[in-house]
């Protein structure tokens, strides 16, 4: 039997799962009716699972890329094949859709189906030719983000939708995209070669760093615009100074050593900045 989870060996492929159960845990936490658990369940799998459908479909487009970038992908190692992971791509997208679709039946609305279809088409859309976004614009991880953005919004589509939701989604995307952007970083020579105009490549890795530092102070510190709407507690001041801190001293790190090593480095303690983050939004919305 093929070994599929190979393909989400990497720590990159692991922690967006954490941060979409965290994204929906979020957004269920924001709505204070409850919501039938069998939903949140549905739901919370199919968006798992288009995940699996995304990562499938990149590492079958990638093969170029991984060769330079990530020469232990499951596909250069040829522990998978690309009839493989084809194949795996299309169950779990089905799989999805479907799970998708009988939450909505279950549930009486549509909005799940929307969602999680528009999840499906961003992957076609990012990796796949003749589209693939993601050799078109240096902010291509903007599906990241929007996906982020559509995690967050399922409490309110399983229930009613407040201004609350919203606003978070928009936060907290322009958030991950700084973070799945800084990815790019540790992909440069296979970026280079694939003619992917990732804005390290464009503007090479001082002027990158830069970048993204002050990305980083916007993103983060457009935070306390949520004192606006709701009460949260004083700590949550002290995280965001602390994260932009941490953000800009891995960044200058970087710009003296501009190493895969410290670019993976920076993803990695980003995200996980950013997940402590989402974790104190829950408990602050409980």
């Amino acid at each position: 039997m093929k070994n599929y989870f190979l393909l989400f060996k990497s720590p990159a492929k692991i922690m967006p799962i954490i941060h979409w159960i965290l994204s929906i845990a979020l957004g269920i936490t924001i709505i204070k009716n409850s919501i039938p658990i069998e939903l949140i369940l549905l739901s919370g799998v199919s968006f798992i699972l288009a995940w699996f459908f995304a990562v499938g479909i990149n590492d079958y487009y990638d093969i170029e890329i991984d060769k330079i970038a990530n020469p232990l992908r499951p596909l250069i190692t040829e522990k998978l094949t690309r009839k493989d992971v084809k194949l795996f791509s299309i169950i779990m997208g089905t799989i999805s859709l479907i799970l998708a679709i009988l939450c909505d039946i279950i549930s009486g609305k549509f909005g799940i189906t929307i969602l999680t279809g528009i999840y499906l088409v961003l992957a076609i859309g990012y990796s796949m030719p003749p589209i693939r976004i993601k050799t078109r614009t240096p902010f291509s991880s903007f599906v990241i983000a929007i996906v982020t953005s559509e995690c967050i919004l399922i409490g309110g589509v399983l229930n009613q939708m407040p201004l609350l939701s919203i606003i978070y989604a928009i936060l907290l995307g322009f958030i991950v995209l700084f973070i799945s952007a800084a990815k790019d970083f540790k992909d440069v020579e296979g970026d280079k070669l694939a003619q992917i105009p990732t804005i390290p490549v464009k503007y090479g890795t001082d002027k990158a760093a830069l970048i993204f530092q002050i990305i980083n102070i916007i993103s983060y510190s457009s935070l306390f615009c949520l004192y606006f709407f709701q009460p949260l507690a004083w700590f949550f001041s002290v995280y965001i100074c602390l994260v932009i801190v941490v953000n800009i001293v891995i960044f200058q790190r970087l710009k003296r050593n501009p190493s895969k090593e410290n670019a993976e480095l920076i993803y990695r303690i980003g995200f996980s900045l950013y997940m402590v983050g989402t974790i104190l939004l829950i408990i602050l919305n409980i």
